[in-house]
């Protein structure tokens, strides 16, 4: 895997990184989880709105057993380019897996990246900016998504 160039890896993964990511008779055997895991390769699960599940079963024993098996997971150079995307699932008439509906909406690119300044940190009030800017609550946001507004307001903070 090119780390260098964004990319994107959608489908159908056919497991769940977690069990809050199925409801049924059996959880998911807890090897299963720690493989997945570590095949995943340093990507990011693309959050899913609406729907926490892509995948339901037949129904049997009078439960339907509900997972997200569905997903599309990046690198950091792809979510660098795309952080404002949505991944939403639909549910459809002729499968048991949802559709999923990536929105993408690119940033213009900047044309000087932010780099900290090592002269900074000789300032009094340096380690005290970062902090504030870094403590502030941003609510509940993904942990991307919180990253990329720390590291904003620190930079507008310093800059």
């Amino acid at each position: 895997m090119n780390r260098k160039e964004p990319q994107a890896f959608f489908g159908d993964f056919n497991d769940v990184l977690s069990q809050d990511e199925k409801v049924g008779i059996h959880p998911q055997p807890r090897i299963y989880l720690e493989t997945f895991r570590r095949i995943d390769n340093g990507l990011i699960d693309v959050d899913l709105k609406g729907s926490k599940f892509t995948w339901f079963s037949n129904l049997r024993n009078n439960i339907i057993t509900r997972e997200k098996l569905d997903r599309v997971m990046v690198n950091w150079k792809w979510m660098q380019i795309y952080h404002n995307a949505i991944l939403k699932a639909t549910l459809t008439v002729s499968s048991n897996h949802c559709t999923l509906i990536l929105e993408t909406q690119p940033l213009v690119q900047i044309k000087k990246e932010f780099r900290f300044e090592a002269v900074w940190a000789e300032h009094e009030e340096c380690k005290e900016v970062i902090k504030w800017s870094w403590n502030l609550d941003d609510g509940n946001r993904s942990c991307w998504n919180q990253f990329v507004r720390k590291r904003n307001r620190c930079k507008r903070e310093l800059t």
